[in-house]
């Protein structure tokens, strides 16, 4: 047999296939894109890090220079450190020695940037300049804040020459001193201020130094990404970032890029750090390359649904309508006004030889109809004969006995039973007038018999409309009323009659079931009426065959049968609610 294959299945892995590869696609040239991009970002902050990195050391290497060279080989500074201030004579060459030397500290800061400010002592008496340049901080303060530093720091130290590192709002100072008999000299340079980076309108940067285990860093600069530099900077220093590498760290719950690299001319490490914004993931190409992504993925959907609504969902109505035809549902109809004209000329097609074929359907089913009623009315003629008689005779006795009142009522009884079976031209009845038809039953007996007969009704109401076979209910009641004998057989036969409506999986049916307090069936008759044949060997079992045979000629679903003996015979059937469209109307009076 030749291999068959889902339609369905094969577009869906074709534009799978198709578009897992567009996707692929896509997602390398995203993957490598960003990738370029921030590593293009990381060099560019890596060349401005180098830039300040450099700019610093020269800074310290100069100021380094004209220390030594001034300490060395500058006359005045020669004067200051070998004169005493004791003498008129002695204070006036120190004092024209510093006043020369402080205008040439003067003149150097103006032509060299490396300087920033000197201060030198001898004596008791001491000169300062200084000059103030990337702050926002006052001359008083600054001032005030370097000179107390140096002076702090030369009273303390015993080293006759070194440097040290001064914070300041927002510049750090780098200071050279040396220090001999009653002379000291120290310059400054100010390392770094401000943002390091080019781009300064478009992040926050800033710098740090550690040296000899201290930290000294641009306050001002490093509040622009916390609010308090001292605690960013203790968690900067629990990360342990390591040398020459750019890192992205998270601190105070914001992202940055950390650069470390060693500073010798300050005995340290230089930290550089950069904001990091959301253009340093991805530039316009990158963005746009990923948005093309989202709007293919977005697209891959919207194709999907055109796909399965215009084609794969109308191919798969026809094939569950085909198989429901297969599986004998000719009343099953093909999908129309479909938007493709070819997939719609199938399913009109279709249908047309479906209205055909349910045409001879009818026609084929109406004579079976026919013929069915046919047997119905000679299955029913066989419940009569007997019972006819047996009136006949006891209407006959009557008379005799000029009994006219009981003879009337009989009568009546006669006409309601007879006009019941032969007027009800409907194969179906309501169960409303089948358990009518049953109280009228049992009065007759009780009429034709004199015997004593209690019946029992539990009837839901909202089964009272539905219909059922005719005689499906007196066909048990006529065998109880037969056969049953009580064991006492003095008390009445009693009988129950129960109706109740059943739901299960969606479908309605109604639970019928008789009772007696007879001596219930045989075991030999309980076989043969819960098996699968029926049986017509005995009396009892010919009007439970053909309400059998008649239950099979009007459903279309089982019925299901169950008979046992509990203090009497018990017969229960399950039966569907009948469909009133597939048959002839009944007036339920």
């Amino acid at each position: 047999m030749k291999n068959r294959y889902s339609l369905k299945k094969h577009i869906l892995l074709a534009m799978g296939a198709i578009y897992l590869a567009v996707l692929v696609l896509l997602l390398v040239l995203d993957i490598y894109s960003i990738s370029n991009y921030q590593k293009t970002i990381r060099q560019d902050l890596m060349s401005d890090f180098s830039s300040a990195k450099a700019e610093i050391e020269n800074r310290i290497q100069d100021l380094n220079d004209f220390v030594l060279e001034s300490y060395s080989n500058n006359a005045h500074v020669n004067t200051l450190i070998s004169v005493r201030s004791d003498t008129e004579w002695s204070r006036i060459k120190t004092y024209n020695a510093a006043y020369d030397f402080s205008k040439y500290c003067d003149s150097r800061m103006r032509i060299d940037t490396a300087m920033s400010g000197y201060y030198f002592s001898y004596g008791s008496e001491k000169r300062y300049g200084f000059r103030y340049s990337n702050t926002n901080q006052s001359g008083v303060n600054l001032r005030k804040t370097l000179l107390e530093g140096i002076n702090n720091f030369l009273e303390t130290s015993d080293n006759t020459s070194g440097s040290f590192l001064i914070n300041t709002d927002e510049v750090v100072h780098y200071v050279v001193y040396y220090k001999k008999g009653y002379f000291s000299i120290a310059c400054s340079t100010e390392l770094f201020g401000g943002s390091f980076i080019s781009d300064k309108a478009r992040r926050s940067s800033s710098l740090i130094i550690e040296s000899a285990g201290n930290y000294y860093y641009q306050d001002s600069s490093l509040n622009n990404f916390t609010g308090d530099a001292q605690v960013f900077t203790a968690e900067l220093i629990k990360l342990d970032v390591q040398p020459d590498t750019w890192e992205k760290v998270i601190l105070e719950n914001k992202m940055f890029y950390v650069y470390k690299a060693e500073c010798s001319k300050a005995d340290g490490y230089l930290y550089g750090i950069v904001s990091v914004q959301a253009s340093d993931i991805a530039g316009g190409l990158q963005v746009f390359l990923i948005i093309l992504t989202v709007l293919s993925i977005v697209g891959l959907l919207f194709l999907y649904r055109f796909i399965q609504n215009q084609f794969i969902h109308p191919l798969y109505e026809m094939t569950e309508k085909m198989n429901e035809i297969r599986s004998g549902r000719w009343e099953a109809k093909m999908p129309e006004d479909i938007n493709y004209e070819e997939i719609d000329e199938v399913g009109r097609t279709l249908n047309l030889l479906l209205s055909e074929i349910e045409r001879m359907k009818i026609a084929s089913y109406e004579e079976r109809l026919d013929k069915q009623r046919t047997i119905m009315q000679y299955l029913q003629l066989q419940l009569k004969p007997h019972f006819y008689l047996n009136c006949m005779k006891m209407l006959n006795v009557l008379a005799a006995k000029s009994e006219y009142g009981h003879m009337q009522d009989l009568i009546i009884n006669i006409s309601a039973h007879l006009r019941y079976l032969l007027y009800n031209k409907d194969m179906l009845v309501c169960i409303r007038d089948e358990i009518a038809y049953v109280r009228n039953y049992l009065e007759l007996q009780q009429g034709l018999s004199m015997r004593q007969i209690e019946c029992e009704y539990h009837i839901d109401n909202m089964v009272l409309e539905w219909k059922v076979p005719i005689l499906s209910i007196q066909t048990f009641i006529e065998n109880s009323v037969k056969y049953a004998v009580p064991a006492d057989e003095e008390a009445p036969l009693r009988l129950q009659v129960s109706v109740l409506a059943l739901s299960m999986e969606n479908e309605d049916y109604a639970d019928i079931c008789i009772r007696d307090n007879g001596n219930g069936y045989s075991n030999e008759l309980l076989e043969l009426l819960n098996g699968s044949e029926t049986t017509e060997n005995t009396a009892l079992g010919v009007g439970i065959t053909n309400l059998k045979k008649r239950f099979a000629l009007f459903y279309n679903k089982p019925v299901v049968y169950d008979f046992y003996n509990q203090d009497g015979a018990v017969s229960e059937m399950i039966v569907p609610r009948k469909d009133e469209s597939a048959n002839e109307s009944v007036d339920c009076g």
